[in-house]
């Protein structure tokens, strides 16, 4: 059971990986993968807009912008999927490869590139490694109604404190060491591939608590969306509803609608929370 968010990053971390493998000899690593302020800043706000739960944010490219980017914690390279943006940013395409996983039996055409600079607010990111789609098979700027040029996450998340205030729509993020003021209950996380996970009690219709592990998703329009227990899909409960979930690249998602009776993380406790 996944969302159409859910389902478009799971090919994309397919994609990426396969990108990745299909260019051994191109190292990565060897390039800066932090965003950083210049001079004595120590933090910086911008606004995003929420569109269907997803956080938008303005980024500029190369001194070109703003484009639209989705952030998301759930990506790890920086992910260009409008290509019309190319030709403006003189982006030098350094190898073509073939990336299976499309959901048609045909392979997609995409491209690893290095953006000389990226810029969030007043914070920079040199020498970015990403990957290119020849062409936009996502179709987001469909689904949000907004032009849409791709997506980064991991790159940004890793190198500040990040704090997201829905209620402003304001964005505030820190360099590591300074004083942020905080509220509210601290969660251990788990870091995993760079995404963050975080464990918490949960009971369903027809199991009993459980110790759930959990992906922290910005991405993700449902409140909680349950796949796999112990291997195995998620036990659908037996009052459930059956749903259209998303739209993948082999048309309807189906799966179902239900709620969970008790969801708890630290001292909160959220009843009848809907799943996916």
């Amino acid at each position: 059971m996944v969302s159409l968010m859910n389902y478009y990053r799971k090919w994309l971390l397919r994609t990426i990986l396969s990108i990745l493998l299909t260019v051994p000899l191109m190292s990565l690593d060897c390039y800066a993968q932090e965003f950083i302020f210049k001079g004595n800043r120590k933090k910086d706000r911008i606004s995003f807009r929420l569109i269907k739960n997803l956080v938008v944010i303005p980024v500029y490219l190369n001194n070109q912008g703003p484009y639209n980017f989705i952030l998301d914690t759930g990506v790890g390279s920086m992910l260009i999927t409008d290509p019309t943006i190319l030709d403006s940013l003189q982006v030098k395409k350094l190898r073509k490869v073939k990336v299976g996983g499309a959901g048609n039996g045909e392979d997609l055409d995409a491209y690893i590139s290095i953006i000389m600079e990226t810029r969030i607010g007043h914070s920079t990111l040199t020498f970015t490694p990403s990957a290119i789609l020849e062409e936009d098979f996502f179709s987001l700027s469909n689904y949000l109604g907004i032009p849409v040029h791709g997506l980064v996450g991991s790159y940004f998340f890793n190198s500040f404190v990040v704090k997201l205030k829905y209620s402003t729509r304001s964005l505030t993020f820190y360099k590591p060491g300074v004083p942020v003021k905080k509220k509210g209950v601290a969660l251990p996380i788990e870091m995993i591939f760079n995404k963050p996970y975080v464990r918490l009690m949960l009971q369903t219709q027809n199991t009993d608590s459980i110790n759930a592990r959990l992906l922290i998703d910005i991405g993700a329009s449902h409140a909680l969306s349950l796949e796999i227990d112990n291997g195995k899909k998620f036990p659908v409960p037996e009052k459930a509803i059956a749903a259209n979930l998303g739209i993948g690249f082999g048309g309807l998602v189906s799966g179902s609608i239900s709620r969970a009776p008790i969801l708890k993380f630290g001292p909160y406790e959220i009843k009848n929370t809907l799943v996916a």
